[in-house]
């Protein structure tokens, strides 16, 4: 029998995103038919040294973190020879210029901020738009790259 499988690092320096972002990475590799194992660290520190101290899938990095923002850890993971695929997650627009630059594979806005703030949508109304953008994305992301398992 064949299962996909898929081993996610992700790195926030905010505690409450990070658990929202697990959730959603559990739900959308479930209904993708995708076991998902994540491990999350807390700064860029903790995600360069656990990229290198175990073999994962996908990074998902927070671009900016306390100490070491996701670019700078990226940049020194690219340093390294590393060629797994990063995604920069951020809640503010990244040009994409910034992110090609340190060879991340791309770039995902977190939901919910701008147009919230601006009122320009309910928020009923955004958190599903939001939240269905973003699983959309990160569904993508992990389909792309998880790997069949005999077992």
């Amino acid at each position: 029998m064949i299962q996909n499988k898929i081993k996610i690092l992700l790195a926030d320096d905010n505690s409450i995103e990070r658990t929202g972002i697990v959730t959603r990475l559990r739900l959308v590799s479930q209904v993708a038919g995708i076991e998902a194992s994540v491990t999350e660290v807390s700064d860029g520190d903790e995600l360069i040294e656990q990229a290198s101290a175990d073999k994962y899938d996908l990074v998902l990095t927070d671009n900016r973190m306390k100490r070491i923002h996701g670019i700078e850890a990226i940049r020194t993971i690219r340093a390294s020879r590393n060629s797994i695929p990063i995604y920069l997650l951020s809640k503010n627009q990244i040009p994409e210029n910034e992110w090609k630059e340190v060879r991340a594979n791309g770039y995902v806005r977190k939901p919910l901020e701008y147009e919230v703030r601006t009122g320009r949508i309910g928020i009923g109304e955004l958190i599903k738009k939001e939240l269905d953008r973003f699983d959309s994305e990160l569904g993508e992301i992990i389909r792309r790259y998880s790997r069949g398992q005999t077992q």
